[in-house]
């Protein structure tokens, strides 16, 4: 079996809470997008019910063996669409900074940096919530 030369960081926000839930896998799957909703899941308030949003990934919402737990629903933007979706602020974000320009002996040396990137946009106040909050996403009227 060949070993993995790629990694993905998979991450769910909510700039409401200014808060982010991510796993890292060498696999892009419906088992690893099971994994991340499960992930997502426990992230979620009690008694609270999660829109995840989400891109039309074969891996995502097509999958027929795909685990959505009961407190999560996906809703899957339209195609070619990713200007609507508030993650891609993060992952700029990440690409342009912590995860720009660099060379790795391992996946493991990824897989590292992948979770040092995380914790650093995590632990810094307000960055989920700048990165992520459309006004479309947030309630608040579209000025016209």
């Amino acid at each position: 079996m060949a070993a993995s030369s790629s990694v993905w960081l998979f991450g769910a926000f909510c700039p409401e809470r200014d808060a982010g839930a991510a796993i890292v896998v060498e696999t892009v799957s419906t088992e690893a997008m099971s994994a991340h909703l499960a992930v997502i899941s426990q992230a979620v308030l009690p008694d609270n019910h999660a829109a995840v949003l989400i891109d039309g990934a074969g891996f995502h919402a097509k999958a027929k063996h795909l685990v959505v737990p009961s407190n999560l629903t996906l809703v899957t933007f339209p195609a070619y669409s990713p200007e609507l979706n508030p993650a891609e602020g993060v992952w700029e974000f990440l690409k342009g900074g912590v995860l720009a320009n660099r060379l790795y002996r391992s996946v493991d040396e990824i897989i590292d940096r992948c979770c040092v990137a995380w914790r650093s946009l995590i632990d810094e106040p307000g960055r989920i919530r700048s990165l992520c909050s459309y006004v479309w996403l947030m309630g608040k009227p579209v000025p016209t």
